[in-house]
């Protein structure tokens, strides 16, 4: 699907891939499994048609008309774009099925912690309830630490099992903080 440049091949890379998620969508029914497509930014795909906005994943779930075919939206690329996070959100409306919390610069797909960049998580949180998601708030904050990278040649090569749990504790945090600034925490 490299041929197709976005937006202006959106007809032929959703006729490319029509038969790649025919075949996903078949097998999903057999262990009723929810297949995503997820947006993306030129950032990280160039010119390359891929899902942008709301809009285009929207039109291919319409186009495929599969109930078993839904969106993921990450905060993270959406923000690379410039986009309103609480619009495109609120635009996926019951296409969407699940998130990837992260945050950026808005330059770089860093997925860091939120409050680490300069993402808007009150337009998140607003998209969020706007949009009657009721799944789950998933991070995608694996580089708010790298605890599978080679850091050092000593005692600290790898990042100590204490510090791995403190960063996992500070992402429950901050999710609890944004849920709960919303009055939507669950236990």
């Amino acid at each position: 699907t490299e041929d197709y440049l976005y937006p202006e091949d959106k007809d032929g890379y959703f006729k490319a891939n029509r038969p790649f998620y025919a075949a996903l969508l078949e097998e999903a029914e057999k262990w009723n499994v929810k297949v995503c497509i997820e947006n993306s930014a030129e950032g990280n795909m160039g010119r390359r048609y891929f899902y942008m906005t709301a809009e285009d994943m929207n039109d291919f779930v319409a186009y495929m008309a599969h109930p078993l075919l839904g969106c993921c939206w990450d905060v993270g690329h959406g923000h690379m774009r410039g986009t309103d996070p609480a619009a495109e959100l609120t635009g996926l409306g019951r296409n969407l099925t699940c998130v990837h919390i992260h945050d950026n610069m808005g330059k770089y797909d860093e997925h860091i912690a939120p409050f680490f960049g300069n993402i808007d998580m009150d337009s998140i949180m607003q998209g969020l309830i706007r949009s009657g998601y009721g799944g789950y708030f998933t991070f995608e904050s694996d580089n708010l630490l790298n605890a599978s990278a080679v850091h050092g040649s000593g005692r600290l090569k790898t990042v100590p099992v204490s510090v791995r749990r403190a960063s996992l504790s500070l992402l429950y945090e901050i999710g609890k903080s944004c849920l709960s600034a919303y009055g939507i925490y669950e236990e």
